[in-house]
């Protein structure tokens, strides 16, 4: 009797757990692979000038504040007290800034602004869900290449390009896609939705990081003999490798800023000017 009961309870425990791996894989809905980009993502990319450096930049909301992410390697100088960007028009508009940091290590660039530079639509950020082999888009700006303006401005729309998640870097502070990534490009955000979710209201774009680079190879002829420019530095080619720099390095510097008290008189700069 002892050994039938043992068997019976047994026999109603692989049951529920069964019952409940079933809830839950019915609970997530596959995300459709051809899912558009949607505006949260697209009204938030422009092009930006710091000195005579171009690149792409977009905004990101942290707390109450809304941001300005770009490539460090934009910055050459000292802080910058103002940026140029194409906002609303084809025009570069001078815009007074403040920096907010450079991540340490990493190639980014944060900057804090008095006046909203895109609609502050939700938009979600992180890599959790990101997996090895995944489909992940990137956006940016060519500065040779003109694109039709996007619904409401009269500003072209960024162009958005597609590749591979191909893995972290070794300290976890960078994401290798493999994708070719052209000068102008620097700066724009990558984003991804995830494979799986709750709802497919759910399968939502979320950023996943910011392009900083890609990897460099030396050039050969055919005879094994390694290219040099006219300066007699090697000639390196685009690999097809980029690099970008994790979002949670933005959420980082924001955080040490915040907590040095710094957004603070940002924020009341802007109520000042009554934005």
């Amino acid at each position: 009797m002892g050994c039938m009961l043992i068997c019976l309870r047994l026999l109603v425990l692989a049951l529920l757990s069964g019952c409940a791996t079933a809830v839950a894989q019915q609970s997530d809905v596959a995300c459709p692979s051809n899912r558009q980009l949607t505006v949260n993502v697209l009204y938030r990319v422009f092009p930006i000038r710091i000195g005579t450096d171009v690149g792409s930049a977009f905004t990101l909301e942290i707390g109450d504040e809304q941001y300005i992410v770009t490539a460090g390697h934009l910055l050459k100088g000292p802080a910058p007290t103002e940026v140029e960007v194409k906002i609303a028009r084809e025009e570069w508009v001078r815009i007074p800034v403040r920096l907010v940091g450079r991540g340490e290590g990493q190639d980014v660039l944060v900057l804090a602004t008095t006046v909203d530079l895109s609609p502050r639509y939700p938009v979600e950020v992180g890599t959790e869900g990101l997996v090895l082999g995944q489909p992940v888009r990137f956006l940016g700006f060519l500065p040779d290449v003109e694109t039709a303006p996007i619904p409401g401005y009269e500003r072209g729309a960024p162009l958005v390009a597609g590749g591979v998640f191909s893995g972290f870097g070794k300290n976890s502070g960078s994401l290798w896609i493999d994708g070719h990534n052209n000068k102008g490009f620097s700066g724009g955000p990558v984003v991804y939705h995830p494979l799986k979710a709750p709802t497919l209201e759910e399968c939502r774009w979320k950023v996943a990081g910011i392009i900083t680079g890609y990897h460099h190879v030396p050039v050969f002829t055919e005879g094994n003999v390694q290219v040099l420019a006219a300066n007699n530095q090697p000639v390196v080619a685009n690999s097809g490798l980029m690099v970008a720099t994790t979002i949670r390095t933005v959420e980082e510097l924001v955080r040490r800023t915040q907590g040095a008290g710094l957004i603070g008189d940002q924020a009341a700069g802007r109520e000042r000017s009554g934005q």
